[in-house]
């Protein structure tokens, strides 16, 4: 399946997916780091990377 998304609508994905993560951006990065992250949490993170990446990749110039 592919999902389209303009630049608003991929911002405001991420700004949701880090709301239902329960800590922050950096939060989650650490306990990445540390492996302390259950399967679920490791998915939210590579979603977020995903998503940070396309909006870089739409809006550099």
């Amino acid at each position: 399946m592919v999902r389209t998304l303009t630049v608003d609508e991929a911002r405001e994905e991420l700004a949701s997916l880090l709301k239902n993560a329960g800590m922050s951006r950096e939060e989650l990065e650490e306990r990445g780091e540390q492996w302390e992250l259950d399967a679920s949490q490791r998915g939210v993170l590579a979603d977020i990377r995903s998503l940070e990446f396309l909006i870089g990749r739409a809006t550099r110039r």
